[in-house]
Formats: C-alpha cells, structure tokens, sequence
C-alpha cells in the first residue's frame, strides 16, 4: 500500500469538475480515495478500468473497455437498480495516468458524453 497524490479533470455538457492535490491510496492495481463523500475505488487493468463511486445516496459501477460495455447504477433512497451502457472511445494507460473518452447511456438514451483524466504522483 502506498500513498499517492492525484489530480482529476471530469468534462461533460454540464461543465467541468476539477480535483487537485488529494490524497489517496494505490494497493494492488487499485486506487481509493473519499471526495465529499463518496468513496471512489478505480481498478487498473491492462485491458480495462473500472471505476466504483458510492455513497449513502447512489452505488455507480463503471467499466471501460474499449467498445461497449455494461454498468450499473442504483439509487438507494427510491431502491432503484438500472443498467447503464458505455461506450468507451478512448481508453489510454499509462504509467501513472489514465484517460477515458466515453458516451454513457441510461434506458438506451444517449445521457452525455465525458472525458476522464487522472493522475498520480508518489506522496
């Protein structure tokens, strides 16, 4: 286990969400960190990423690969369970950096399109 510093960058049609300088764990191809409240595992694989976000409210499952690909997103006040689809167009792997171009789809309707960046330094 070791204690790691990353920077993330989030774009979509509703705008931009940055995070800088937090700090988190990296043990065993995996990454976790807590940012208000929600706690975030993201799993590094050589052929795909899965990034898990969950909280009181929602339990997101999100895996790239490229092409398609099928998640999962549940909110847990209404105990609503939906599938979500992912269509990954760009998926770069680094040594201590990630990139994710994606159109995410919720009930087969297009909901928008990101671009997911991270990256990670020795603490």
């Amino acid at each position: 286990m070791s204690k790691i510093v990353i920077n993330s960058k989030i774009k979509s049609s509703g705008g931009k969400d940055v995070l800088k300088d937090k700090n988190a764990i990296i043990k065993d191809d995996k990454i976790y960190f807590k940012h208000d409240g929600v706690k975030t595992v993201i799993t590094l694989g050589k052929d795909g990423i899965i990034i898990s976000r969950k909280n009181d409210e929602f339990d997101i499952l999100l895996p790239f690969k490229k092409g398609k690909s099928t998640g999962r997103y549940i909110i847990n006040d209404v105990n609503v369970n939906m599938d979500i689809k992912i269509i990954t167009k760009v998926l770069l792997i680094e040594e201590n950096s990630i990139k994710i171009e994606y159109d995410l789809y919720i009930n087969d309707v297009k909901s928008d399109e990101f671009i997911y960046e991270l990256d990670w330094r020795d603490a």
